[in-house]
């Protein structure tokens, strides 16, 4: 899916707005993916996006941390399940699912700063 770029938004404030609206991906079989759109990073050394979704089976938060370390970047991210009964989701339980790059700056207690 391609669309057309609005006159004076760019592409990426463009997605931006339709994520924040709330994008309807449909109906997906177990193990698989859709790709909704693409975000340039800018160019900076480290960026930050925060994902939400939700599904039938429940609701889940997706941090993501972009460093970049070297000339490259790297990624460290975990998705959590949002409990049900409307609290913030704290990123302190087991996550289903985590991916820290090896050599992502992590904290003085060795971890990432979610």
């Amino acid at each position: 899916m391609h669309e057309h770029v609005k006159g004076g938004e760019s592409a990426e404030q463009q997605i931006l707005d339709e994520l924040l609206r709330g994008k309807r991906v449909g109906d997906l079989p177990p193990h698989a993916a859709q790709i909704i759109g693409t975000l340039v990073v800018p160019k900076v050394d480290q960026k930050n996006y925060y994902v939400q979704i939700e599904a039938r089976n429940g609701t889940f938060a997706q941090p993501i941390r972009l460093k970049r370390v070297g000339g490259e970047w790297k990624v460290a991210t975990q998705v959590i399940v949002v409990p049900p009964d409307g609290k913030p989701p704290t990123f302190a339980g087991k996550p289903v699912y985590k991916r820290i790059d090896e050599g992502f700056p992590l904290n003085n207690r060795g971890e990432v700063d979610w």
